[in-house]
């Protein structure tokens, strides 16, 4: 039996690195900025970099070098950027026996546009991402005790399917929704109560809940009712807030060394959350067994990942090891304010 499972995106990444791209300040964006290049200019790049990335290959690097036995249910192509993802893997200690190659698409590939200070905005072709199917699912076992899902581009059969399998086999589950999943609210919600832990960021909680970005105190509120179980909500440089529907907790992130690449944080957060649940959950009978101080540790791991990921380029840079984050003295403590939930 598996620990987890990462089920989602498995992507080439292709980044483009300068400080050509101008951000500026706009209300056309949920949060107040856009990356801008001159219509028709032709901009030098300071750096290009190739890397793997995709929620589904980001999680499950944390997961096994966290020490937990991992595979991961993803779609690529019958191409060279999919041999490249599965080598990766591979060398990372990943089972790829629910690897599914659809020989009739490419693999996916996002190019990051990454502005020098660190901040990007990304372009994905999705590929064989985009053609996930009920038939996808119906044909894997699902012999684990956890399931980290992400974003299946939207298909709703496929994501029922999984949910279904998943409780009728008393799999638990965190799922962090994509753009496709969070753009249909209504069938999203219908899903949330057998989900044990929920993860948005801040913009796209602002786009599920219809509750503008500046308020993130009321979008916290709002989605931690919908969600019985823990509903994370991540900020990026602003840290994040966790509620298990007794207590929220808000922690800002370890301080950086410095910022090169932000790209993957969120599951790099995400992922290191989990492995901190699931080293906790070791000695409990379930998720209601979990104490403050299980969730402050988690919080802890998630944040220390995270941190150590966005100080070099690409989505698995400096994902912590178990020993890396048991014996580093730079994560050993976090500041967090714990407070009763109010419904």
């Amino acid at each position: 039996m598996f620990d987890v499972i990462t089920i989602g995106s498995s992507t080439r990444d292709i980044f483009l690195k300068t400080f050509a791209f101008r951000v500026v300040e706009s209300g056309e964006s949920p949060n107040g900025r856009l990356e801008c290049v001159p219509l028709g200019a032709k901009l030098e790049a300071d750096d290009i970099f190739f890397s793997t990335g995709g929620a589904a290959v980001n999680a499950a690097t944390t997961f096994a070098r966290q020490g937990f036995s991992v595979s991961t249910l993803s779609r690529i192509g019958n191409d060279g950027n999919g041999d490249e993802i599965r080598k990766v893997l591979f060398r990372e200690g990943v089972d790829l026996s629910n690897m599914i190659t659809d020989r009739g698409q490419k693999t996916a590939v996002s190019v990051v546009l990454l502005h020098g200070l660190g901040e990007r905005s990304i372009v994905v072709y999705g590929g064989a991402t985009d053609y996930w199917s009920a038939e996808d699912i119906s044909s894997k076992s699902f012999n684990t005790r956890w399931l980290y899902i992400s974003s299946l581009h939207g298909n709703f059969d496929a994501l029922h399917e999984i949910i279904r399998r998943a409780k009728k086999n008393g799999v638990k589950i965190m799922m962090n929704p994509g753009v496709r999943e969070l753009s249909s609210p209504q069938k999203l919600i219908s899903l949330l109560q057998s989900v044990d832990i929920l993860m948005m960021n801040r913009e796209e909680a602002s786009q599920f809940s219809g509750i503008p970005f500046k308020n993130e105190k009321e979008i916290f509120k709002k989605i931690d009712e919908l969600e019985p179980g823990i509903f994370i909500l991540t900020d990026g440089p602003n840290g994040a807030w966790v509620s298990d529907g007794r207590k929220a907790c808000y922690a800002k992130p370890y301080k950086e060394k410095w910022v090169v690449d932000r790209t993957g944080a969120g599951d790099a957060f995400g992922s290191g959350f989990l492995s901190g649940i699931m080293r906790r959950m070791k000695d409990k009978k379930n998720m209601k067994d979990l104490q403050t101080e299980d969730i402050a540790y988690a919080i802890r791991l998630g944040s220390a990942n995270a941190t150590a990921k966005i100080e070099g380029m690409g989505a698995s840079f400096g994902l912590l090891t178990e020993y890396d984050f048991i014996h580093g003295a730079r994560w050993q403590s976090l500041q967090m304010k714990i407070e009763d939930v109010i419904m």
